[in-house]
């Protein structure tokens, strides 16, 4: 009798076994999958960009021709010319991104006005929830601010190039 029941027990053990093993593979399919799910890159159209950004770059002839945004998020987008469409590039920390957007409050980018585009230029564009302020400038325009130049090379530094500097 005692062996019967400690037969049935190491079976319905066995069983248990088998039941919390494939348990445990399932929560391990299912973390995985949430995993590579949130790997996925962010695909924006136009419509899609979160308003507060900076925008920058160069152009050609009044066009983009390589154009960036920084999100405050610390998401980088480039410019995908063909689907006219930003891609994720790059992530900066928080801390970064912080800093780039503080550098620009520090630079009062909103008081510049600048609009000299030439035939080849340079651009930053801030975009806040209503508003849209551009500059454009040329390397042979004269009067463009030192601190306008010194935040465009620091956006491209921490942005486009991957060397980690502090702004």
């Amino acid at each position: 009798m005692y062996a019967a029941q400690l037969i049935n027990f190491i079976y319905i053990c066995k069983n248990y076994s088998n039941i919390l093993m494939d348990l445990r593979t399932s929560i391990l399919a299912i973390f995985a999958l949430l995993f590579c799910a949130s790997c996925s890159v962010p695909y924006y159209s136009q419509d899609t960009i979160p308003d507060d950004r900076i925008e920058f770059g160069y152009g050609e002839s009044g066009a983009p021709i390589e154009a960036y945004a920084i999100l405050k998020n610390g998401q980088v987008l480039g410019m995908n010319s063909t689907q006219d469409s930003f891609l994720m590039i790059k992530h900066l920390e928080r801390a970064e991104a912080r800093a780039l957007f503080q550098l620009k409050d520090s630079i009062r980018l909103l008081s510049y006005d600048l609009f000299q585009p030439s035939q080849s230029y340079m651009y930053i564009t801030e975009k806040a929830k209503g508003t849209e302020h551009e500059l454009a400038w040329s390397k042979q325009t004269s009067s463009v601010p030192e601190s306008l130049t010194y935040f465009f090379d620091q956006l491209l530094l921490q942005t486009v190039t991957g060397k980690k500097t502090k702004p």
